[in-house]
């Protein structure tokens, strides 16, 4: 069972899943600044021997027949959109009341004050595993951890190491081409958005005079969203395409060991830095710094800086001295899951397909 953000989108990527919104409908309709008291509230309300609302009752239905709670990770619990950490006050509350086991893999909890990081842990408790994204994350929750939770944490990268990402990306022995990856933030009114623009639409056209018949794919990771490059692109530069969302989600990637790569979306360039692949990757904000820098294991792409109203810069980031590759770092990852989270299931399968099955899991990734 998968608990999403939207059932039914969820339903359609994920046709063999019962795919419900109990926890993110009970967790957006309290009040955001308080989750330690949404805990309390529903703690008490599902102890009490009272009629409950119908989705409430749904949700611990549910929680009766799950083995595990799992929360699946990316960079959604933090500052930029706190009122997500309701989201583990309902699952702290599942484990209170009906004893479910509760983990989370994959956090990036950045950027966090520490009075937000002194929050979330207050509910953290109630998890029998905490995995982070980065250590930037372990860095801010660690200090207001006790220290039997803190016993419980790791840090394993994104949750999409779980797979194998390989198996997502078709490599080409064919001529160039450049791909694009850019979300419509790069589309409002400020000056550094103008400033980037110029900068995109030089490096397309620098491309093109030393490959003038090459294709320029649009990637579409987020619908509408990494879209609109595409409608600004084709109308200055001919034979630019756009490989839409439902496109990518059923046939994965297909890139050229000499393509020209560049992107602001992160599991793009996870998935084409863990093929071998170099880009270029644009970051404007410490959100974005602390994600593209959790890549930096395996990843050899060049950043793109743009800071605030600053003229746009490029940084060029060393490779790392010992470098591991991406599949390597998924291993590990696989183990805890194998081992530690899903000991029971993966006795009888794959930590991909203990991954995939049918515990009851909440999702949203960024």
């Amino acid at each position: 069972m998968l608990d999403a953000c939207d059932a039914s989108i969820a339903a359609m990527l994920h046709p063999s899943a019962v795919c419900v919104d109990h926890v993110w409908r009970l967790a957006e309709q309290a009040d955001p600044s308080q989750p330690a008291e949404l805990r309390q509230q529903l703690r008490a309300r599902w102890s009490a021997e009272a009629p409950l609302p119908m989705r409430e009752r749904q949700l611990l239905d549910c929680a009766r027949t799950a083995t595990a709670m799992h929360v699946l990770g990316g960079g959604y619990i933090n500052d930029l959109w706190s009122w997500n950490r309701n989201l583990l006050a309902v699952c702290a509350a599942l484990a209170d009341v009906q004893g479910t086991r509760v983990f989370a893999t994959g956090l990036g909890l950045e950027p966090i004050a520490p009075e937000s990081a002194a929050q979330l842990a207050a509910l953290l408790d109630a998890l029998s595993h905490i995995d982070l994204r980065d250590m930037a994350s372990l860095r801010a929750l660690q200090p207001h951890l006790a220290p039997e939770v803190g016993s419980r944490l790791s840090c394993l990268g994104d949750d999409l190491l779980q797979e194998d990402v390989t198996k997502l990306v078709v490599l080409e022995d064919a001529p160039p081409r450049m791909h694009l990856c850019v979300q419509d933030e790069f589309f409002g009114e400020r000056a550094t958005a103008e400033q980037l623009r110029q900068w995109l639409l030089g490096e397309v056209l620098a491309f093109r005079r030393a490959w003038p018949d090459a294709q320029v794919v649009c990637w579409e990771l987020r619908p509408v969203s990494d879209a609109r490059i595409f409608a600004w692109l084709r109308g200055m530069v001919p034979g630019v395409v756009l490989v839409p969302f439902e496109q990518l989600w059923t046939e994965g990637f297909a890139f050229g060991r000499e393509d020209h790569l560049l992107s602001s979306r992160f599991h793009f360039q996870l998935v084409a830095a863990a093929a071998g692949l170099c880009g270029t990757a644009i970051s404007w904000s410490g959100y974005y710094d602390t994600k593209l820098g959790s890549l930096r294991a395996f990843s050899r792409w060049t950043i793109y800086h743009l800071g605030g109203e600053e003229a746009v810069r490029v940084r060029f980031v060393e490779p790392p001295i010992a470098p591991e590759r991406a599949e390597a770092i998924g291993k590990r990852k696989q183990a805890l899951v194998a081992s530690v989270l899903y000991p029971s299931v993966a006795r009888r399968a794959t930590p991909a397909e203990c991954l995939r099955g049918g515990l009851y899991r909440l999702f949203r990734g960024r």
